[in-house]
């Protein structure tokens, strides 16, 4: 179903209270991408309770993507993202979580934890990599036509498509021994599984440059350094391959994802 059609359509539902009982969650809904569309089943695989679509009229989840701007007072934010570091003036219900470090000072709030959620996936999809190739390229979704066309040998490297479902794109990450990302959240599923992976530039359409991915690095070991497109082709073997770590306990910030949604939703829902 086309973007627009499903987001009138989940409105509809959420307006009309058709999914009265279901974990509320908000986040973007737009051209597909695995990094937002991972919401629904993320949560629900995390509170073992059903989600759906919430709008911001009522207390909700404020989810994983570059959303925290839309936080208002019926948000619960949980790892939520910018894209611009300027001062949210809105107040949310309760902060969890932040993507990291800029995203925490745009809100003003010192939160338990920092990182993606989306950093937690191996320990809900728990999954062993079987690589069948060498290397595999994570474009921006709005890259994915310039760098499938971009020279590389595809007999040996796989292009992974942002716009699949994120069943797919896991395992098409875990099937690739090493992985280039233009997406953030190609980076943090490479990271979750320990692939080795390196950071490539964002191009000059992708709104908020370099910005989300530093708000990430803040909540790992350690940075990554950016390589250019221009390289991609002739010097991809000597990029710098790493594996980021969470600063935080995954236990922890999991149970606490369960335990704060159960506490903050028991009643009227």
């Amino acid at each position: 179903m086309p973007a627009k059609s499903l987001k009138l359509l989940y409105k509809a539902r959420d307006l009309l209270g058709l999914d009265r009982g279901r974990l509320p969650i908000r986040y973007h809904l737009g051209t597909p991408n695995f990094g937002d569309d991972i919401n629904l089943d993320f949560f629900s695989a995390v509170t073992g309770r059903p989600t759906a679509y919430a709008g911001g009229n009522r207390l909700h989840v404020l989810g994983i993507g570059s959303i925290a701007q839309k936080a208002n007072p019926n948000s619960v934010i949980v790892g939520s993202g910018v894209l611009e570091s300027t001062k949210i003036d809105a107040t949310a219900a309760f902060v969890l979580s932040t993507r990291g470090l800029i995203t925490a000072e745009c809100l003003g709030t010192r939160p338990a934890f920092l990182g993606d959620p989306v950093s937690l996936i191996d320990r809900i999809f728990p999954a062993e990599a079987s690589p069948t190739f060498e290397l595999g390229i994570i474009p921006h979704e709005s890259q994915l036509d310039v760098l499938a066309s971009c020279g590389l040998d595809l007999s040996r490297v796989k292009i992974i498509s942002p716009k699949r479902h994120h069943a797919q794109v896991v395992k098409d990450v875990l099937g690739c021994r090493r992985i280039i990302s233009q997406s953030l959240h190609g980076l943090i599923v490479a990271d979750a599984y320990a692939i080795p992976n390196a950071w490539l530039e964002p191009s000059a359409n992708m709104r908020g440059g370099t910005l989300k991915f530093r708000d990430y690095f803040s909540s790992l070991d350690r940075p990554k350094v950016m390589h250019e497109t221009k390289d991609l082709v002739a010097r991809h073997a000597s990029f710098e391959y790493t594996v980021g770590r969470l600063l935080c306990d995954k236990r922890e910030y999991l149970d606490a994802i369960a335990s704060t949604t159960a506490r903050l939703f028991r009643s009227g829902i």
